[in-house]
């Protein structure tokens, strides 16, 4: 798959503009993150996941990213900000190098081409210390920025370690005209003059504008000509070095990049420190992990989404168990959940129950479920609404839409789960300030202790008329002496009489939630023979009828 422009990835972290470049392993895009900088994203192919090898090839990928956190601090390697996958895709994000490589750039004057093979040398040479070979240094993976004389090194996609004097086993990878001979073998020792041959390669393409005959050809006979030969301009000394740098023999190449710079008159580059934010191993080993995690997620989320249509009654129960545990991540199950819903069948309440787990992205479709013909579904949906309470903000039309429900308990959960959203659903203070004369004890109640959250003035009138009614039901009358304190209305204003004495409004509402909370306590010492006090929190066992 290819991304278009203006395609997000990661959670909308990062922008697709264009496809920068198209290559046997990946796709490279040039993107712009959330602060509008522009990265590469280098992505590998969907094709090759036909391929039996795959995984190695994928684990391939990964250790790139690893390499190039151990390096990208160095001025002329490619810099690392990221690892994510999109999908079962694994992606790069790197250095954005405004320029083009040296495979474009023609003969190069003798100042450039020495300057920007010792930058890449010079970082390489500290590469080679900790162990690491590039193994694919070719002037298509050395990219010059346009505004500057800087070169830097790119594609760590098939960089190994080694050990020196020590046969290895490395898988075979090479770019011809540019490999050494021992690119070509899967047993042989392992060294930095292979990397040698490379940047001689290069060195020899930028100075006479042609490829260097292969290593595998000359050693069947194919003669190599002199870079002279081809631009007599060449320097003597420069034509030594490449000529040297590209010996057959690894014994007979310079061992080292320091080595191979002094014959040109050279010396390494001295970097001070690196200032630019990249990532460090560490962090790039958890992103690696928490990708890994993640996909194994996605694929549960896949797979039990799939079960929930499944002809047999335990795969489906399984599944709603798998993605409630799952929870907010398992939201690519939601129209499968709610296609349940809609059949109004046993697993109704198992549709409901996962929804709410999964949250805030359920909202809307569990809004359009407020519409539904069949008062279970209604029922169920608003429900789930209030669980998710806050978070129901997108649902606010629709519940006041069915405020006017023809089942209470629909417009119970909807006054309640109002009452959650709060502030944000003040456009509903008329029809909560009508639900206050609701037939229904549950929804007067509730309906007080949306527009006491909604901190709705425009209800204190009404509200008022309720503290004053002698009538009142003790649940109502309380909810509003609540609303009416949250809202900021002055209760010193407001004064009952006890046996004995002049009550407060605090001192009234601390006594009947005393009595309703031994009530309950009583109540479930009874049922269930628990002991203890258990103190009725607000409102929420008020029922709807």
């Amino acid at each position: 798959m290819t991304w278009q422009k203006g395609h997000f990835i990661k959670d909308r972290k990062y922008k697709i503009e264009y496809e920068l470049d198209r290559g046997g392993w990946g796709n490279i895009y040039l993107a712009s993150n959330d602060r509008g900088e522009s990265v590469a994203i280098k992505f590998l192919h969907e094709k090759l996941k036909q391929r039996e090898d795959y995984d190695k090839i994928e684990q391939d990928f990964i250790n790139e990213a690893r390499q190039l956190a151990k390096f990208s601090h160095l001025p002329h390697i490619v810099k690392i900000y990221d690892v994510l996958t999109e999908g079962d895709k694994w992606g790069i994000v790197m250095e954005y190098i405004n320029g083009e490589s040296l495979s474009w750039k023609g003969i190069l004057s003798e100042r450039l081409a020495l300057l920007y093979i010792q930058q890449v040398s010079s970082s390489l040479a500290e590469i080679h210390d900790n162990g690491l070979l590039h193994r694919d240094i070719n002037p298509s993976n050395i990219l010059v920025r346009e505004d500057v004389d800087e070169a830097i090194l790119i594609d760590f996609g098939i960089a190994r370690e080694f050990t020196p004097e020590k046969i290895q086993t490395h898988t075979v990878a090479f770019t011809d005209f540019y490999s050494a001979p021992e690119q070509y073998e899967s047993r042989t020792v392992r060294s930095p003059s292979s990397d040698i041959y490379s940047l001689a390669a290069t060195l020899y393409k930028v100075t006479t504008n042609e490829e260097p005959e292969g290593s595998r050809s000359r050693r069947q006979g194919c003669v190599l000509r002199t870079p002279k030969q081809i631009n007599p301009n060449v320097n003597d000394v420069v034509e030594a070095a490449i000529l040297k740098g590209l010996e057959l023999k690894a014994c007979d190449r310079p061992q080292t990049v320091k080595e191979w710079l002094g014959m040109m008159g050279l010396d390494l580059i001295a970097y001070s420190e690196v200032t630019q934010p990249t990532l460090n191993t560490k962090r790039v080993e958890e992103i690696i992990a928490e990708e890994k995690e993640r996909q194994r997620i996605e694929a549960r989320i896949k797979f039990y989404t799939s079960e929930l249509l499944s002809t047999d009654q335990q795969s489906r129960y399984r599944a709603f168990e798998e993605l409630g545990k799952i929870g907010k991540k398992a939201f690519p199950a939601i129209p499968n959940l709610i296609q349940i819903m809609e059949k109004v069948n046993d697993e109704l309440n198992l549709a409901t129950d996962t929804l709410i787990k999964i949250g805030s992205a359920s909202v809307i479709p569990l809004s359009q479920l407020l519409n539904h013909e069949d008062i279970k579904v209604r029922r169920r949906a608003s429900h789930a609404l209030e669980s998710i309470g806050s978070e129901a903000i997108d649902s606010i039309d629709s519940l006041i839409l069915r405020l006017e429900d023809e089942d209470a308990e629909v417009r119970w959960y909807c006054t309640i789960t109002l009452g959650k959203i709060g502030i944000p659903s003040q456009r509903a203070t008329s029809k909560l300030i009508s639900k206050l004369k609701d037939s229904k004890l549950g929804v007067r109640a509730f309906a007080a202790y949306a527009l006491g959250k909604m901190r709705s003035k425009e209800s204190v009138a009404s509200l008022l008329e309720i503290v004053k009614n002698e009538n009142e039901d003790q649940q109502v009358f309380v909810a509003s002496l609540e609303a009416l304190r949250a809202i900021g209305y002055d209760m010193q204003e407001l004064e009952f009489t006890g046996d004995t004495e002049t009550l407060s409004v605090d001192k009234v509402i601390e006594l009947y939630r005393d009595t309703w909370s031994k009530e309950e306590s009583e109540q479930k010492a009874k049922h269930t023979g628990m002991t203890g006090y258990f103190r009725r929190p607000l409102h929420a066992n008020t029922p709807p009828q």
